[in-house]
């Protein structure tokens, strides 16, 4: 639980980084599409790394898949280490935490929140339902789907979403998700009518 914590910690710091530099060294006209395109990579990344875990946990022992990850995590770093990005200078303003509070943004941070809980949960507990329902023969087309649906709605909504017509895709995403959660229910846990 506590390197799961720490690893929390750092994924969130580095998540607002990256999205930070992105933010600064795109084209002022190019950062609406430029971050939500990077955005996408993230969410591939997130979707896709559990097939890939999954795939390493099947075929190997526990200190071959975690020398496996360690050896992919720095291959990572030696490749972030030939990334050269021109920064560019800007004048930041002393840190302040009421700054960091943007009340309009308030209503989306919690629905974001709320969004993510559910997704989180399908995404860590998908393998372990699969194995209860002895589907772990099919859990790899699960992602494979699952990276295929992120790409056709980013592609199909995207200019929509960058009009400012974003109410209509986020409701009806919100009514897929709902209807799409309940059958994993079991009989027992279902709520009586």
């Amino acid at each position: 639980m506590a390197v799961r914590l720490f690893m929390g910690a750092v994924y969130s710091v580095c998540a607002s980084a990256a999205m930070t530099l992105a933010g600064d060294v795109l084209p002022p006209l190019a950062v609406t599409k430029g971050i939500s395109r990077f955005a996408l990579t993230v969410s591939i990344g997130m979707a896709f790394g559990p097939f890939v875990g999954i795939q390493i946990q099947n075929r190997m022992s526990s200190r071959a898949a975690f020398l496996t990850v360690f050896a992919m995590t720095v291959a990572a770093l030696i490749l972030l280490a030939f990334v050269r990005i021109a920064y560019p200078k800007k004048k930041r303003r002393p840190f302040s935490l009421r700054q960091t509070l943007h009340r309009p943004s308030f209503p989306f941070t919690f629905n974001m929140t709320f969004f993510m809980i559910p997704y989180g949960a399908v995404i860590a507990y998908s393998a372990i339902l699969a194995q209860e329902k002895n589907l772990s023969g099919v859990l790899p087309y699960f992602y494979i789907c699952l990276v295929a649906g992120m790409l056709s709605s980013k592609l199909s909504t995207q200019k929509a979403i960058d009009a400012g017509h974003h109410r209509i895709p986020v409701y009806v995403s919100i009514l897929v998700l709902t209807a799409t959660m309940r059958p994993l229910l079991p009989h027992s846990e279902r709520p009586l009518r």
